[in-house]
């Protein structure tokens, strides 16, 4: 007999980039990516808080 699972999963992420330490965060992603742009991109996404809005 076969048994079939189906899950759904909904999150919210939104809050969990607030909780990292955003001056070590790039200093970690540089090891793994090569392109300066994409790191100052993921900086700039960081200082504006994500979403368009003040980091606060």
């Amino acid at each position: 007999m076969s048994h079939r699972y189906g899950y759904v999963l909904e999150i919210d992420l939104s809050k969990y980039f607030d909780t990292l330490n955003h001056e070590l965060l790039p200093d970690l992603l540089r090891k793994q990516i090569e392109d300066k742009r994409v790191i100052d991109l993921i900086k700039k996404y960081l200082k504006i808080g994500g979403y368009g809005r003040p980091a606060t």
